[in-house]
């Protein structure tokens, strides 16, 4: 009975997570503002959607940022209502989320449509990485936003302008084989899973 009560209990705290709310404004192609029920102001990031950059540091993507956001803000127009589900938060402090809007998962559009490259850290839940792993295919295959275009990863573009190199390490999800990301293009977008370290991707089975 114990265990039962237990594992109740982490269904329940899940479950939590989930909170509707109302869009204040848009940033980019993957990042937003909105306010809770509560009238608090929340930042978030969309989870595993990677656009690329409006204004990082001065620079920009160029034309590929701006239909992103574009695209993004057609589909989370301001003071629409949208249910998030949290998956914690980043180092700028911004809730990562998945979004939801008329029954449709915000993330997974951005993805299939080819307006942001897929972009998981480890630890990710197999569903979601399934899930996204297939629509960024879709959108490679058929040569959609930036994959019809010579656009730069935005992960390889901040770390460019920041002039530093990658820490994360890179999985291929099928071949479950390990790369350093001076290797990461061994990996196709749509199969890639990121590392902080040796010891997260070697206990998910990935090896060099």
């Amino acid at each position: 009975m114990k265990f039962l009560i237990v594992i109740y209990s982490f269904l329940f705290s899940f479950e939590l997570f989930a909170e509707v709310v109302k869009v204040v404004s848009v940033h980019d192609g993957d990042t937003l503002t909105v306010k809770t029920m509560k009238n608090k102001t929340l930042k978030l990031r969309l989870l595993g959607v990677d656009s690329p950059e409006i204004d990082f540091n001065g620079s920009n993507q160029g034309e590929d940022a701006t239909q992103s956001f574009e695209y993004l803000k057609s589909l989370l127009p301001a003071n629409s209502v949208v249910e998030i589900k949290s998956d914690g938060s980043d180092v700028h402090d911004r809730a990562i989320v998945q979004v939801f809007k008329d029954g449709i998962e915000v993330n997974r559009e951005m993805l299939k449509s080819g307006m942001s490259f897929m972009y998981l850290i480890a630890p990710v839940d197999k569903t979601i990485l399934s899930h996204y792993s297939k629509d960024a295919k879709y959108a490679y295959q058929n040569k959609l936003g930036v994959y019809g275009s010579d656009t730069e990863e935005p992960y390889l573009f901040r770390q460019k302008i920041k002039k530093m190199d990658g820490f994360l390490l890179v999985g291929n999800i099928e071949t479950k084989k390990l790369y350093h990301q001076d290797s990461i293009d061994q990996v196709p977008a749509f199969l890639r899973l990121f590392f902080s370290n040796e010891e997260s991707a070697f206990s998910r089975n990935y090896s060099f």
